[in-house]
């Protein structure tokens, strides 16, 4: 995996002199705002430009500047061999989505929706009639586990869904804006 310099200038966040950063000028002065562009990028802003699924790696890439900053163990459905047909096979789709809406009350910790079904999903589920599904999301862990918690991190457990630890969650629900691609792959 590519790494960024985590020093260098990240010019898609703040480098250019765009309205804040001439705002940020007048208020703080020059010197102020040319020091931040030197901060290591887990200070500054991370500007997400999609994600990458490897599903039988168990890894979620995130995606920034065009390389892979930040890579998230994951567990998938129960059954997670070839992409979801239809509503409790088990399985985690697989092709280019995004993430559509934000749930920061869900059952496991926070979640994000991914837009399954997309078009070739809804084509296959009307060829054979069956109920393509829905529901799928990037997601933590149990609020009301059922198990310890380590048990869930250790195998795939999920009705479809994505599933990662809570701080992971927390990273992407911080940097993941909607409409953000996810390509979901075998």
């Amino acid at each position: 995996m590519e790494r960024i310099n985590s020093y260098k200038c990240n010019k898609g966040v703040i480098g250019r002199k765009s309205i804040a950063t001439i705002k940020m000028h007048r208020r703080y002065g020059w010197g102020i705002v040319s020091s931040l562009l030197f901060l290591p990028l887990s200070v500054q802003a991370v500007l997400i430009e999609s994600l990458a699924v490897y599903k039988d790696e168990r890894e979620l890439h995130v995606i920034a500047n065009g390389e892979s900053v930040r890579v998230i163990p994951i567990q998938l459905g129960f059954d997670p061999d070839g992409p979801k047909r239809w509503q409790g096979d088990g399985r985690t789709p697989e092709g280019i989505y995004r993430i559509s809406a934000r749930n920061p009350a869900s059952q496991y910790h926070l979640s994000l929706r991914v837009d399954y079904p997309n078009f070739s999903d809804l084509q296959f589920a009307e060829r054979y009639e069956l109920n393509p599904g829905g529901d799928i999301f990037l997601h933590g862990l149990p609020n009301q586990p059922n198990r310890p918690l380590g048990d869930y991190q250790e195998s795939d457990w999920t009705e479809g869904c994505i599933a990662m630890s809570n701080e992971d969650i927390q990273y992407l629900y911080k940097h993941v804006q909607l409409q953000t691609p996810i390509v979901i792959n075998p």
